[in-house]
């Protein structure tokens, strides 16, 4: 029962959602029961314990929580991709990237990567497989409106026709 602003925001890089709002409780519960450390996470950011210990329904919600915010999907001339990229102050992806990818793998959804990005300091996963997109759409899916019909246009597609428009959140590309 928190009051939210949400805004569309949308520029040369792509769309995404802002959530806004300003409670003590959600504060708290991401400061103690999440135990997501304050101020600056870039290349540090990992996973609550409290997602790893939970079941497998509370791990995929959250992976489908991170693809709705984080992950670009369309379809190129070629064929449909699906790249999570994240930024990373170290030479190695973020944990919280590591984790969603081995999930990822466990469930039978095999991404190509890490690799790391040439122009940033960004790593990412890809796929330009239609049937591992439509697997994860099947197992995980999306709640992102935008997202929801990209993934279904992916499931319809045929190789051999272009796209109008792909989709990317807001990211490092």
């Amino acid at each position: 029962n928190i009051d939210c602003n949400l805004h569309f925001v949308q520029d040369k890089k792509g769309c995404w959602y802002v959530l806004r709002f300003t409670s003590m409780v959600t504060h708290r519960f991401f400061s103690n029961v999440l135990k997501i450390q304050k101020g600056d996470k870039t290349g540090k950011f990992d996973v609550p314990d409290l997602i790893r210990d939970s079941s497998e329904k509370i791990q995929k919600a959250f992976i489908r929580g991170f693809f709705d915010g984080e992950v670009g999907i369309g379809i190129s001339t070629k064929n449909p991709w699906l790249e999570i990229g994240q930024s990373s102050v170290t030479d190695k992806p973020i944990p919280i990237f590591s984790w969603v990818k081995n999930k990822l793998d466990s469930l039978g959804i095999y991404l190509n990567g890490p690799t790391r990005m040439s122009n940033q300091n960004a790593w990412r996963f890809r796929t330009g497989s239609k049937i591992v997109i439509v697997k994860y759409r099947k197992i995980i899916g999306s709640r992102h409106p935008n997202k929801i019909k990209k993934l279904k246009e992916i499931e319809n597609f045929k190789y051999g026709k272009k796209s109008k428009c792909n989709y990317r959140s807001r990211g490092p590309y």
